[in-house]
């Protein structure tokens, strides 16, 4: 898959982000510095608006939010401690991780929310994938239904061409039928 978001501006993001806002736990910010060094990491790394239902997924807090500082999870076990995460993602680096940066509704920086991507997991993904799924299944039935009746008007003017009558009664019967399911649709 073709990675929207560069690993240079998830970089410069973490940089960016690491100096205008203060993080309640030191050890948060050396964790961010070390995903900010090592491009494979940083590679595999994904910023969303809300971690729910993600197998792998961070979640950071900055001053002036009522949350924990630092929350880890990796499928159903959940950690406070960032040297487990540490200890988890050195061995996982190739597997997607999902962040969360928990801020103050009046502090979110333009340059986070270009680098937030949509969590694949939410629910709100998978009803708009399963929406643009059935909009794309009902177009492609249009333009199949569209091709037979292009198709049947083509092969009514080939036999009125050749004056052969029962084909003609024939095609113009399929093309009505065509043209009345239609309707009903």
């Amino acid at each position: 898959m073709e990675e929207l978001i560069t690993t240079s501006e998830k970089r410069a993001f973490i940089h960016d982000f690491l100096d205008t806002v203060t993080l309640k736990e030191q050890q948060t910010t050396w964790l961010l510095q070390y995903i900010a060094s090592d491009e494979e990491l940083l590679s595999h790394i994904h910023f969303v608006e809300e971690t729910a239902n993600c197998p792998r997924a961070l979640m950071i807090s900055t001053n002036g939010v009522n949350d924990a500082s630092f929350r880890y999870k990796r499928n159903t076990v959940v950690t406070y401690d960032p040297e487990h995460f540490l200890h988890d993602v050195a061995r996982r680096k190739t597997e997607p991780l999902y962040i969360q940066l928990q801020l103050p509704k009046d502090k979110c920086p333009n340059r986070y929310r270009s680098v937030l991507e949509q969590n694949p997991f939410s629910e709100k993904t998978k009803t708009r994938k399963n929406y643009y799924s059935q909009e794309a299944t009902s177009l492609i039935a249009y333009l199949e239904e569209e091709h037979e009746i292009a198709q049947l008007k083509q092969e009514i003017d080939q036999a009125l061409d050749e004056r052969d009558q029962a084909q003609f009664e024939q095609l113009r019967e399929k093309l009505g039928h065509l043209e009345n399911k239609r309707m009903e649709q």
